[in-house]
């Protein structure tokens, strides 16, 4: 499996999350360009939660163009680092379709963990997502560090229940060390005042499902 390697920021509110690439600037650190894009993701399990029980989160990625399939572990952040293996493939999906889980799908993992029991969705969140690389200069103690960098508002939704909304920086690693991108987050904590995110989004949706 690849492993999925982030920390996050929690904003206080949108205005504030926009100036996100201007505080990373004032943090010696470099931006790229920001792509704006809107995810659906839909977080499925077996009505008895196989998948929850053993450890593991099912997400049906819906980009409009295409969709992706993702089993991700939910190992909790340590000293706020969520360190997860992840695995993860294109498919086809319709909503006419239900939330069927192909037999092949991510090598029969989800399958398996479902003991044969249906597949239903838990709860659905809405992204409004904008990326952009963000990198340690050369001359830094972050030479050869970059990683994605996302501006995340986020709608959680589950049923009939109240919606939750949030405000969310994301910061995956692509290339460098854990302790870069620690520091890294940690930097533009203190320069903003936002706090490490205490829960996921995965968390978060099982509060609005009601389900913790």
């Amino acid at each position: 499996m690849a492993r999925e390697i982030e920390a996050k920021l929690v904003a206080p509110n949108a205005a504030a999350l926009a100036s996100l690439p201007e505080a990373a600037h004032e943090c010696g650190f470099h931006t790229g360009e920001i792509e704006k894009i809107i995810v659906h993701d839909h977080y499925l399990d077996t009505e008895d939660l196989h998948l929850f029980r053993a450890g593991w989160a099912l997400r049906l990625r819906d980009l409009g163009t295409r969709q992706l399939l993702t089993l991700k572990s939910l190992a909790p952040p340590k000293a706020g680092i969520a360190d997860r293996e992840e695995l993860e493939e294109p498919v086809t999906w319709s909503p006419r379709a239900g939330w069927v889980v192909p037999a092949s799908a991510l090598d029969g993992l989800p399958l398996r963990l479902a003991e044969g029991s249906p597949f239903g969705r838990l709860f659905t969140l809405r992204q409004d997502r904008s990326i952009f690389a963000l990198a340690g200069g050369s001359d830094t103690a972050w030479a050869g560090f970059w990683c994605e960098a996302s501006m995340d508002l986020v709608r959680w939704t589950a049923g009939e229940g109240e919606a939750i909304e949030g405000c969310e920086a994301e910061f995956e690693l692509k290339a460098g060390t854990v302790e870069q991108l620690r520091s890294c987050v940690a930097a533009i904590s203190d320069h903003t005042g936002w706090p490490f995110a205490a829960s996921s989004k995965y968390q978060r949706g099982l509060e609005a499902a009601g389900l913790v």
